[in-house]
């Protein structure tokens, strides 16, 4: 079956790619997915080339899928690279939603997506990747959750594709980012790019970055991002099920066997614990602001911890046992 990824609203999910209309002269196209629901709408992005120059661009395109609560907005601008060599362009979004799971205080990072390229007087003449298959097209398998991208080049080029730790304030890598974990197996095919992610550990609203890369001859000539949202509902796990409003305080995030969690409460919270192969090993009910938990007895890997509220709220979090 396929669905949309935008379940969890409030989220963006953002592509980037170029095409050669001369040797010099390029047209960047951004593509801006949220949901038709989310009051906020962008009439113009920022973007930035090479050295900083800051240029406003307008949308110049809404499509909208009511039965999907979609919306995809385009934003065009064509600028001409005089200068020969690699060229990068950045397109900036305001901030991403709030309660990302892998994304440490979501709410506070900008969205920041890049492609670059080799341009100039005397350059072949290039195309970026272009995605044929919009970034909430989700296919769910038997508790598999697939995403296939539909990676396509006009010139021929050679594609490598690879998850990449998504860019956020002043368009840097974002410290605390974690990859998609999974019961099973989560991963990023080479050649295509089609995502495939084997039992999810809980639901919630994670984010997927991936880098598209073009060789030609052998030689690396330009890279695009697309960095989007998934929307995780109804996983086969005894994970309790909830809206997700943000991340734990789990210390140390690295640890022989003691976790610590901080700021619960106030009131009832019911605290469960997922080992690395998706088996539940706790299970308690807390009034208390702090729990303590004792991994020391079960094997390495990353255990998934979620926090419910009696509001059904959730938070979620994340230790490394070693």
């Amino acid at each position: 079956m396929y669905r949309s990824s935008l379940g969890c609203c409030g989220q963006k999910s953002v592509d980037i790619t170029y095409t050669a209309l001369s040797e010099t002269l390029y047209r960047i196209e951004v593509f801006v997915t949220t949901c038709l629901s989310e009051p906020s709408d962008l009439q113009y992005i920022l973007i930035t080339v090479d050295d900083g120059e800051e240029i406003t661009v307008p949308r110049i395109d809404i499509q909208d899928f009511p039965a999907m609560d979609v919306r995809r907005s385009s934003y065009r601008h064509e600028h001409d690279f005089s200068e020969v060599g690699w060229h990068t362009v950045h397109a900036m979004l305001a901030n991403r939603g709030s309660g990302i799971v892998n994304i440490p205080n979501s709410i506070a990072q900008t969205l920041c997506v890049e492609t670059s390229f080799i341009a100039g007087p005397g350059e072949p003449m290039n195309n970026g990747i272009r995605f044929s298959m919009p970034p909430y097209s989700i296919q769910v398998v038997d508790n598999t959750w697939i995403h296939d991208p539909g990676a396509t080049d006009a010139d021929g080029d050679s594609l490598h594709f690879e998850w990449v730790v998504p860019n956020g304030n002043s368009c840097q890598p974002i410290m605390g980012y974690q990859f998609p974990a999974a019961t099973l197996s989560a991963s990023v095919e080479p050649v295509n790019g089609i995502f495939t992610w084997q039992s999810p550990p809980f639901n919630g609203a994670f984010n997927l970055t991936v880098r598209g890369s073009e060789y030609r001859d052998g030689e690396l000539i330009g890279e695009v991002i697309r960095d989007m949202t998934l929307c995780v509902t109804s996983v086969g796990t005894r994970m309790p099920e909830g809206e997700v409003i943000g991340s734990l305080e789990i210390t140390p995030s690295i640890t022989e066997g003691p976790i610590r969690i901080s700021g619960l409460g106030p009131g009832p919270q019911h605290i469960t614990v997922l080992d690395p192969l998706g088996r539940l090993v706790f299970d308690q009910w807390s009034n208390a602001a702090t729990c303590s938990i004792d991994l020391a007895s079960h094997p390495t890997g990353t255990y998934f911890v979620k926090v419910k509220e009696a509001a059904e709220a959730i938070r979620v979090g994340r230790a490394t046992k070693r």
